[in-house]
């Protein structure tokens, strides 16, 4: 579903956007597929010699050489959102449903070239406004705000995520005000 990546190409270690890479090495953050399936890949593109990083090891035996290697990856941590939506619903019969069901979509990559939330992409307010409209043109967004669902809500405009993190939603943490 989406991937982060980040490389070190010098000879000690780093760390690159919150992520500590040991020297000479790269990091994968992957988000779908199995693991074995993502340790293989990885393996096929990666640099001669290159070290890995990450909390997830699978080991890969090489089709061609027959060698076995340890690749590491990480998968994203989950950053559960809260997401409250203000709308004057038109024509539509049922807009809190729809409403949640529009966020939902967006968030699960599921609208016409829109990626939804994936690894380290940031929570617009004003992209889930669109979204919104792009799905239901009968009604009317007036209001978006974010909070992140692991503490006290502050509600906001754009939510900062992680390199190494993904937003999450689900229907619960969505409410939906009806003018």
């Amino acid at each position: 579903r989406s991937v982060a990546f980040r490389e070190n190409y010098t000879a000690a270690p780093v760390v690159i956007d919150g992520i500590p890479l040991v020297a000479n090495s790269i990091w994968a953050c992957v988000d779908g597929g199995t693991d074995a399936d993502v340790a293989a890949s990885l393996l096929t593109t990666k640099s001669v010699g290159c070290d890995w990083n990450g909390a997830v090891s699978v080991n890969v035996v090489d089709q061609f050489s027959g060698q076995t290697y340890p690749v590491s990856f990480d998968r994203p941590t989950p950053q559960a959102i809260l997401v409250n939506v203000t709308v004057k619903p038109g024509t539509l019969a049922n807009p809190i449903a729809a409403v949640k069901q529009a966020v939902l979509d967006y968030a699960n990559g599921l609208l016409l070239n829109e990626p939804g939330f994936t690894i380290g992409t940031d929570v617009s307010a004003f992209e889930l406004a669109a979204a919104i409209n792009s799905q239901l043109p009968g009604i009317f967004v007036q209001f978006v705000e974010v909070a992140f669902a692991s503490m006290t809500p502050t509600w906001l405009s754009l939510l900062t995520i992680a390199t190494d993190e993904k937003a999450t939603v689900d229907a619960s943490a969505i409410a939906v005000t009806v003018l």
